[in-house]
């Protein structure tokens, strides 16, 4: 039979005869093949079991070294108080301790991974804070959750829900908005406040309204009446879409008694109404407030009082050089001139009404007539006749 290609032959070492194909086209082809398919999966997982085992070797070793070195450090240590073992029995006593704490330690970690260690920890991780376990034998009162799958036979007892009272303008607050109930412990200004809630004191700013900033007009009288509202109380705290603002302080809605502070401090006339998207559940309710407030000028709508600076009159001839009034209290003395700045209490000299409030020595006159009121008091002996010393 006839044979196509070639064969060679070679030699070794320790083997006989090996023929090897020398086929020109299965050659090239075959290994190029081998390669692209299965030949580099192959030599990857033959290089990984090389390492792994080198690691083991490697690892083992150390384990050996280690082994040795603590049962000689043990060994000495029992030697100095007296105890004198042997190196063979402490080294075997360090092994079986460690076998046994690599045991132990697979055992747990294979407890943790089961389904039923699985669950109970999810279980735990469901547990609300809000329900307290009433346990009349423990003096501590563990506050527990449940699932609602899971049964127990300990009285239990859930805290209500936060309800929010019948307070002016309550009913812009969103009904499914998140409460929880804190302590006020400082007031920073009319807006702002700082409550101690779950044991960490947190930066509280009232949601879309505005009072003034310390150091502007209004800004003690704000801080005040805030204050007198919730300073050391128990509040509740409502939040609307937003959690913070950009000074990390908490945006909530508050509530006092029977009080809803943010409206409160609009109604009074110490805040004013804003709009801060997105927490706009309430923009509404503090507008109409806020309107209703400025145009009773009530809080710090209140109109200033201007005082009317005083004004001296023109000397007449009813006034001598040092400004006494020639003939005070008689009936012939001619009348001041008429000026709209003049109080009619004096009605020889021209005296701006109160107030301000002023003083003989803050006049140029002295002895001049003095009718009622005498809103300044010129008059103190009431004779008729003002500023006589």
């Amino acid at each position: 039979m006839p044979v196509r290609g070639y064969y060679r032959v070679r030699t070794g070492k320790n083997s006989g005869v090996v023929l090897t194909s020398g086929s020109g086209s299965g050659k090239g082809c075959g290994r190029t093949l081998y390669w692209v398919t299965i030949g580099w999966v192959v030599w990857l997982y033959k290089w990984l079991f090389i390492g792994l085992w080198k690691a083991s070797k490697w690892l083992f070793q150390m384990a050996l070294i280690l082994i040795h070195k603590l049962s000689v450090f043990i060994e000495n240590r029992l030697s100095d108080r007296g105890h004198y073992w042997g190196l063979k029995k402490v080294k075997a006593g360090v092994t079986a301790s460690l076998l046994v704490l690599l045991v132990g330690g697979c055992w747990v970690t294979n407890a943790i991974g089961q389904p039923g260690a699985q669950i109970a920890a999810t279980q735990t991780e469901a547990i609300i804070p809000t329900i307290t376990v009433l346990l009349t034998s423990t003096p501590v009162i563990p506050t527990l959750k449940p699932t609602s799958n899971a049964t127990t036979t300990t009285a239990i007892e859930l805290t209500p829900t936060l309800t929010l009272p019948a307070a002016v303008g309550v009913s812009c607050v969103p009904p499914e908005s998140e409460r929880q109930s804190a302590t006020v412990v400082k007031i920073t200004d009319g807006d702002t406040i700082v409550v101690e809630l779950d044991g960490q004191q947190f930066s509280v700013r009232y949601i879309g309204v505005d009072s003034p900033e310390n150091g502007s007009t209004g800004y003690s009288e704000a801080a005040e009446l805030n204050r007198s509202l919730i300073y050391g109380k128990t509040v509740t705290l409502v939040n609307d879409t937003s959690e913070v603002d950009r000074y990390d302080r908490l945006l909530r809605y508050v509530f006092v008694d029977d009080v809803f502070v943010n409206n409160e401090m609009v109604r009074l006339g110490y805040a004013s109404s804003g709009s801060w998207a997105p927490d706009t559940a309430c923009d509404d309710q503090f507008a109409k407030t806020f309107q209703t407030a400025k145009a009773n000028m009530l809080g710090l709508w209140i109109p200033t009082k201007t005082a009317k600076p005083y004004i001296p009159p023109t000397p007449t001839l009813n006034t001598n050089k040092s400004g006494i009034v020639e003939g005070a209290g008689s009936s012939t003395v001619a009348p001041a001139p008429v000026n709209n700045n003049c109080d009619s209490s004096y009605p020889d000299v021209c005296i701006a009404p109160a107030p301000p409030d002023l003083d003989c020595k803050d006049i140029p006159f002295r002895r001049f007539r003095v009718l009622p009121p005498d809103p300044h008091n010129f008059d103190g002996n009431h004779d008729g006749v003002g500023c006589e010393g």
